[in-house]
Order: C-alpha cells, then sequence, then structure tokens
C-alpha cells in the first residue's frame, strides 16, 4: 500500500496567511487542510534562515525549495526562500534582493505572517526593493521569483538597518539595535535568555538567573536530569572507599519531591530509552513525597528523571547491583484497573486479591532490548500505586502460594494518589499477589527482577512496631531517636520454613513505615555504627501514615538503624535480604546525596 500524497501551498486573504495541504490518498479521495499559521515557520517543508543584517548573502531558487501559491495573483505556484532577522530597537531597514536570472520578488512580513510590504521591480532592472521603519521584533523575509513557477537561478539578498543607537556591547562594530548577537558568545540574540551576558545563554527555570550561576534549578516538565552513576565515589558500612564500576547494572535510590507547582508523577528510566508510560512516585502541590527505587542503568551508567510538574527533586544513592544479581527492565505498565491494562478492570476491593504473573513476560531491558523474563526468577521489583481509595488503609504485595501475611508496602488515605517501590518474591509459579484492605484502582509498573541467591525473600516479617513494644520500647520514638532493627540472626520464613538470616547479608529489604508524627519531619535508614548520613528514606508532615521501599545497608553489627527528626511511631517489614558474591549481588553503601536541586547539588535539568 501506497503512501498518502500531499502538497503544500501559501496563499494571502487580506493580512492573514494560508496554508493549504492537499492530501491525495491511495483511494482517490482527496482531502484539503486549511491552516493559518501563527509563527514564522511556513510549513515542515520550508525551512527557515537567519537574515544577518547588513550582511549580503549569495543564495540560489531551485526546485527543492517550498513553492507559493497566487503570489501576484497569477496562480503561479512560484518558488520561494523564507528568511528570518530580528531588530532588537527600531530602524529604518531596506531589504534588496538583486539577481541576473530570476526576476526578483520580496515579502516581508511580521512573525506572526501578517504582511508589511512586498515588491516586484523597485530596483534595478528586475531587482527588488523594500524600505521600512520597523519596531524592534522578529520578521520574515520571502524571496521568490515574480514570474514563473520553475524560473530558478541565485541571487544576492541584503537586509541593512539605519542604527538609532551608538551602543554596541561586544565592540564588533555592529550597534545593538541590529547586532543579532550582542555579547558575541555565538548564540544569536532571539535564542539567547542573556543576549548580554556571554556567560548565559539559558534559564530552564524561568527564575531570571542563568543556569550557570542558579544554584537552585527546578526539575520542569520540559526537561530531564541525567544522573551518571557509574565511576561515582561512596563509602561502604564499614568505612571503605568504593566506586561505582561499569558492569554495574542498577543503583538503589531514595527519591524526594519537594514542593512541586501542580499534580504530577515522576518517571525513573535508563538514560538513551525512550521514556516510558510508567511512575516511580506520585504527588500534590506542594507535597513532600519520597519513594525508594531500584533504577536500571542506561549509556554511560546513568539514570534519567522526568516530574510532570516543576518540583525540586532529592536523590539519595545506598547501593548498587552487579552482574547477574538483578536484570532491570525499562519501567513497564503491568496493571492499571483504571483503563483495564493487565486484563483486570475496576476497583480492586477486599477480600478479593489481583495475581500479577511475571515469568514469562515478554518486557524491554534497560538498554531496550527485548527479552522474556525468566521462569527462574526469585523475586519482582514493582511500583505499586494506589489512586483514589475510597478509605484510608494499605496494599500487601507477596508470592501467590504463600498466605496472606501481617505486613504491609503501601499505606494510603481516602482520595489520595500514592505510590511506593516493592521487591517481592515470587511463586513457584513465578507470581505475586497484591491484595488492598479497602477499595482502589491500583497501577502496577515493573522495574525488574532477581534470579538466583543474591535475594533471598521472604514472606514479609514485622520486625518493629512501636505502638506495641515489637522490637522497639513501647509508644513512640522521641525526636532524634533512633530504632537499632537487628537483621542478622532474625528468623524469617521461606519455602514455609523459618531460618536465621545469615551473616553474609549486606542489606535488608524492608517497608519502614511513619505513624502518626508530632510533627513535619523524615526517618533515615542507615547501617548502624556509621556517622548517620545526609539522607532520607521517609518524608512525613504531622499526623501522617507515611510508607517507603527501602534497601537497609546493614552495619558491620548486624544491624540497621532508623532514625526520626520528630517522635513518631515507626513500623519494619522485612521482605528479605540480599547478599554479595564474586559473580556479582548488591554492593551496599552508606547512603549519599547524589541530586538536591534546591541548593545545586547534582547536575542540573536540561
Amino acid at each position: 500500500m501506497s503512501p498518502p500524497v500531499g502538497g503544500l501551498f501559501l496563499f494571502q486573504t487580506g493580512e492573514i496567511a494560508w496554508l493549504t495541504y492537499t492530501v491525495l490518498m491511495t483511494n482517490g479521495l482527496m482531502f484539503i487542510l486549511l491552516l493559518m499559521f501563527t509563527t514564522p515557520a511556513l510549513g515542515q517543508s520550508c525551512d527557515t534562515a537567519l537574515l544577518p543584517l547588513n550582511t549580503p548573502v549569495s543564495a540560489s531558487l531551485s526546485d527543492q525549495d517550498c513553492r507559493v501559491n497566487n503570489i501576484l495573483g497569477s496562480g503561479d505556484n512560484s518558488l520561494v526562500d523564507q528568511y528570518q532577522f530580528t531588530l532588537n530597537a527600531a530602524s529604518s531597514t531596506t531589504i534588496s534582493m538583486s539577481s541576473a536570472s530570476v526576476d526578483s520578488f520580496l515579502r516581508l512580513l511580521t512573525s506572526n505572517l501578517t504582511l508589511i510590504a512586498q515588491d516586484d521591480d523597485s530596483g534595478n532592472q528586475f531587482d527588488a526593493l523594500i524600505s521600512a521603519q520597523l519596531e524592534s521584533g522578529t520578521f520574515i523575509v520571502l524571496a521568490n521569483s515574480a514570474t514563473s513557477s520553475v524560473e530558478t537561478g541565485t541571487y544576492i539578498i541584503n537586509a541593512s538597518t539605519s542604527s538609532a543607537s551608538n551602543s554596541d556591547f561586544d565592540g564588533d562594530g555592529l550597534a545593538d539595535d541590529i547586532d543579532a548577537d550582542d555579547d558575541n558568545d555565538g548564540v544569536d540574540d532571539a535564542l539567547d535568555a542573556f543576549p548580554q551576558n556571554a556567560a548565559e545563554t539559558k534559564d530552564v527555570d524561568d527564575d531570571g538567573i542563568g543556569d550557570n550561576a542558579d544554584t537552585s534549578i527546578q526539575l520542569a516538565p520540559g526537561n530531564i536530569l541525567s544522573l551518571p552513576i557509574v565511576g561515582r565515589s561512596l563509602i561502604s558500612p564499614a568505612g571503605a572507599s568504593l566506586t561505582v564500576p561499569s558492569n554495574a547494572t542498577a543503583v538503589a535510590l531514595n527519591i524526594t519531591v519537594v514542593n512541586p507547582d501542580a499534580a504530577g508523577f515522576v518517571t525513573v528510566y535508563p538514560c538513551g530509552v525512550e521514556r516510558p508510560l510508567a511512575s516511580n512516585l506520585n504527588y500534590q502541590a506542594g507535597s513532600v513525597i519520597p519513594n525508594g527505587v531500584i533504577a536500571s542503568l542506561g549509556i554511560e551508567g546513568s539514570v534519567c528523571f522526568f516530574s510532570q510538574a516543576r518540583a525540586d527533586l532529592i536523590v539519595d544513592v545506598a547501593g548498587w547491583f552487579a552482574g547477574d544479581a538483578y536484570t532491570g527492565a525499562t519501567p513497564q505498565r503491568l496493571v492499571d484497573t483504571r483503563d483495564g491494562t493487565g486484563g483486570v478492570a475496576g476497583q480492586l476491593a477486599p477480600p478479593n486479591s489481583l495475581m500479577i504473573q511475571v515469568a514469562g513476560l515478554t518486557v524491554m531491558d534497560a538498554l531496550g532490548v527485548v527479552v522474556d523474563v525468566p521462569g527462574t526468577l526469585s523475586a519482582v521489583a514493582l511500583n505499586v500505586t494506589a489512586v483514589s481509595p475510597l478509605a484510608s488503609g494499605f496494599v500487601t504485595v507477596y508470592p501467590c502460594d504463600a498466605a496472606r501475611p501481617l505486613a504491609s508496602n503501601l499505606n494510603y488515605s481516602a482520595g489520595s494518589v500514592i505510590a511506593n517501590g516493592v521487591i517481592a518474591p515470587v511463586s513457584s509459579t513465578g507470581a505475586v499477589c497484591v491484595y488492598s484492605s479497602a477499595a482502589t484502582d491500583l497501577v502496577v509498573d515493573l522495574a525488574g527482577w532477581f534470579a538466583g541467591s543474591k535475594f533471598t525473600g521472604a514472606v514479609p516479617k514485622r520486625f518493629v512496631d512501636s505502638r506495641s513494644g515489637l522490637g522497639a520500647s513501647g509508644g513512640q520514638i522521641v525526636a532524634g531517636g533512633e530504632v537499632e532493627v537487628t537483621i542478622v540472626g532474625a528468623s524469617i520464613t521461606i519455602g514455609g520454613s523459618d531460618v536465621p538470616i545469615p551473616g553474609n547479608a549486606v542489606a535488608a529489604v524492608m517497608n519502614v513505615v511513619a505513624i502518626e508524627p508530632s510533627a513535619s519531619g523524615f526517618l533515615t535508614v542507615y547501617p548502624c555504627g556509621v556517622t548517620r548520613p545526609l539522607a532520607s528514606n521517609v518524608n512525613f508532615s504531622a499526623g501522617d501514615v507515611v510508607a517507603n521501599n527501602v534497601i537497609g545497608p546493614i552495619g558491620p553489627s548486624g544491624r540497621v538503624c532508623v532514625y526520626t527528626t520528630a517522635a513518631t511511631h515507626v513500623v519494619v517489614d522485612v521482605s528479605g535480604y540480599l547478599t554479595n558474591e564474586s559473580s556479582g549481588g548488591f554492593v551496599p553503601s552508606t547512603p549519599s546525596r547524589f541530586v538536591d536541586t534546591r541548593n545545586g547539588t547534582g547536575p542540573k535539568p536540561e
């Protein structure tokens, strides 16, 4: 089947420029689209060249150029070259077009294609000439042949301007009001956010401060923040220096969004692939929301971040995966009960659980290669989002061939949109089940999977609940206090049997919850025995119930510490542990802050 055939033509009615695009379909039907343009571009096949002021330009009309219908009222369909120039101040401007082989014709238009002047032969012989007093702004010039639709040949076009100012910022002999690059930094003034500051050209967050000097550049919807991971330095729980190696496949992150200007979401994905339809964190305007993410590394060992609304972003790193320990995927949506993605439409309500078959799925890995999830996987990394629950409650993710445990992976309030990362063991058939204590829509995105013994998944078990005194003294943990959670030697249930967590475990996979804190603050999870780092895992406001998935590096004593800045109850559920072997595994680090857009830490969004 042949593609449709189209033709692009420009015509003028009064002072409005229109385009007709005629499409001839393969079935013989013809469609005509009528478009009014309000930008300088005349269509996708018309290129616009910058016309330097006071500098003659040699060019030619050829049959590869755009064609203009009815330029002289004769239906000539003539050839046209399109130019653009910018005046920084009001000026007397003369535009000339001369040629020995082309009957020159000029048209001068505003940037929204309103005709200012046109000329056929005011110049010598068949040359064209337009003189006009113009205000500051951007203008369009059309250089045409006036006599024939097929007339081709070379010509010289020149736009000369009489300056009304003597200022010359860069001292190049051109007054600023006619100089296309006032600060001589190689960026045309029309594209330069700071035309008289050679050190600055961009202002991605539109705060009036150039990016080079701006210490606080928020992540905006039109930008991506690319964070290099490979080659970066970290500190092990034992205090040794670490460097993320080139065989790292994924990184353990905690990301926090601070004060977004509207509701939206963050997507974390491997740099080098197209941004996927997936979310890792959902937020409301003005909120402070964290989430734990296992992020696959893309080209050059980098992770990319997108935010749907303008927001500050904090990224803390707690270690990396290497070798065959973890296979990262380009995030892929597995379930969305709002539209039936995954075969389930409508809210999930108790006592039902939703089964998600992971083994055997065809997905795209971190480098964009299509692969099948193997049947040998032991656990899956997911991002689970509750959307508009009917009441407050929680979500539990667990292997489908085990009894649903007393544990939570995500806590929500009625009407909220809240997400959390989950590392969940799978059943013997490669499936996980999702239970919600209240009716809610659910969105589930795949982040990757574990195969082999580097991650040992367990039926989630509650290790700490300060409300009952489990694993901590009864009552809230005081502001500035912490809980030491014993990991190594603690009993968990694997395959129906209770077994101790071994001494070679390097990190615990946990869900950490702050319940009814007395004031706003945060929790920091870190290996006991080291200096508490500048990092956060759970951010909360007074009275909240906020949970987050945490990969908690284990300290030399076999413990993980949970510190709080404000008095709060703390719940810790453990769903497994990670090891590191010669063939690969998880390499833990004391959490380290890699990005904080509030103070300029880390790379700037582009």
